[in-house]
């Protein structure tokens, strides 16, 4: 196993000269750049995975060495991995290099018992992940089959450990069934993961799972279909169980330390919530708890920084993802206007 150091990237110095000499050496300062920002609490680095992207694709053949090397310092640093994996998802289409970079590493471990041995099953979990993302449902399937026939025994048994993997890849299932509007099917998935998410003890999975079954996929599929019996229920079910886990949440943010990866999760857990709420009370006419919910938003850091012309990162994207929400309460208000 490769192991990081201070030296760089693993086989950087082995490389040899060629046309694109300086876009290779742009590129490797860049990799270091990007994994060391992943390192430092708290970080959001986001920028540094895009422009590490936009060098990739200038380096072209040259970054082909590159690949296999971060995937094996990779293994090696299991917050890295992780840092890298959440930056990519905040980039419009994903991290070409970090997906790139995953892909190899799930080569590695069918070709490396050593690699295998402690780092097949968060790899091929991440690549569950990674081709929902993608919307390639065979290789999702493939990776989340492999992952279940892992963890069966260790699920029966009740492993804690375990329970979250399995509800980690009922997550990216509930999500996929999402894109492809099937909100029941996305409920259902969700609940099962939120389900095996409280049997692991796991707080902040069983939040991530409500999101979806309380919130993305119960407000679209109510939205969508327009007017039916069951939407107030439906929709008043999903409000009454985001508040409550956003305030759980809350409580999890003011016990623990600023820019641990516990802190940073459940600072995501606040911003989504908040952002559900939001959709909730618009399609409810509720202006009172839009504008609740905003001040949620507005005190969230992650939110916070996407209003900034300097977000680092992909911004235009960024841009596209918040403008929803002031739009709410602007349309609530002008509706209050009328009807006052």
């Amino acid at each position: 196993m490769v192991e990081s150091s201070n030296t760089g990237t693993p086989g950087i110095e082995a490389q040899p000269p060629s046309d694109g000499a300086k876009e290779t050496v742009n590129f490797a300062a860049q990799i270091e750049h990007s994994i060391a920002a992943c390192l430092v609490p708290g970080a959001n680095p986001v920028h540094e995975l895009g422009e590490l992207d936009r060098l990739y694709h200038e380096a072209g053949a040259t970054a082909v060495p590159f690949v296999e090397a971060t995937a094996r310092r990779l293994f090696a640093d299991q917050h890295a991995f992780d840092n890298l994996n959440f930056q990519s998802s905040l980039l419009s289409g994903g991290s070409q290099f970090f997906g790139t970079v995953l892909r190899k590493m799930g080569e590695l471990v069918e070709q490396d018992p050593q690699l295998a041995k402690g780092a097949a099953l968060p790899v091929k979990i991440r690549l569950v992940e990674h081709f929902r993302r993608g919307g390639n449902e065979n290789e999702m399937g493939k990776y989340a089959g492999q992952v279940e026939a892992t963890l069966q025994t260790r699920v029966d048994a009740e492993d804690p450990l375990a329970l979250a993997q399995l509800a980690k890849v009922r997550y990216e299932q509930s999500m996929y069934a999402f894109g492809q509007k099937d909100y029941e099917g996305s409920m259902a998935r969700g609940e099962e993961s939120a389900s095996l998410s409280e049997r692991g003890g796991d707080i902040y999975g069983v939040f991530a799972a409500r999101g979806i079954t309380a919130g993305l996929s119960r407000y679209t599929w109510v939205a969508e279909r327009g007017d039916h019996p069951d939407n107030e229920r439906l929709l008043n079910e999903g409000r009454e169980m985001l508040i409550a886990d956003l305030a759980q949440a809350q409580l999890e943010l003011r016990r623990l330390e600023a820019g641990t990866p516990a802190h940073q999760n459940f600072t995501r857990t606040e911003m989504n919530n908040a952002a559900h709420l939001m959709h909730i009370a618009a399609l409810q006419g509720d202006l009172e708890a839009a504008r609740n919910a905003m001040k949620v938003l507005e005190q969230n850091p992650v939110f916070q920084s996407a209003f900034d012309p300097a977000y680092p990162g992909d911004y235009e994207h960024a841009q596209e993802w918040i403008r929803p929400y002031p739009a709410i309460i602007k349309k609530l208000e002008a509706l209050a206007g009328q009807n006052g």
